[in-house]
């Protein structure tokens, strides 16, 4: 199960708002609670030239502060048809530490073979039980 949103409701709260001076999609998940989802809520500022999230908020409570999650826009670099980010920022709520993940190789485009892909390899890789 991800720790994160699980399985959200998700929706486009506005499909021209403005980050940093950058044209952005800005999407929200909500999750629930009672269902072991551990954020509430989740804003996602999806840049609209690079198809990359810029920002993410993450709300334990809706009402209360998030924690974050931001890249710089001139932190991406184009690898095949992508964009991949090469620094993420994460900021902690009220004071709690920053740390910042650094990204010096990637891979894209990357050949799969289709036995990967099915439900019994996915939940074999994971610890999870196939249906």
């Amino acid at each position: 199960m991800l720790d994160s949103v699980g399985d959200p409701t998700l929706r486009v709260l506005d499909a021209a708002w403005e980050l940093e001076g950058r044209l952005t999609w800005l999407l929200e998940a909500r999750g629930d609670a009672a269902e072991g989802v551990r954020y509430q809520r989740t804003l996602t500022f999806v840049d609209q030239q690079l198809c990359a999230p810029l920002r993410a908020e993450f709300y334990e409570d809706p009402e209360g502060e998030p924690r974050r999650m931001r890249v710089a826009p001139s932190r991406f670099t184009r690898e095949a048809e992508a964009w991949i980010p090469r620094e993420l920022v994460f900021e902690g709520r009220n004071g709690d530490p920053t740390r910042t993940l650094h990204i010096d190789e990637a891979e894209v485009d990357i050949p799969l073979a289709a036995s990967l892909l099915t439900i019994r390899a996915l939940a074999d890789r994971t610890g999870g039980a196939a249906p």
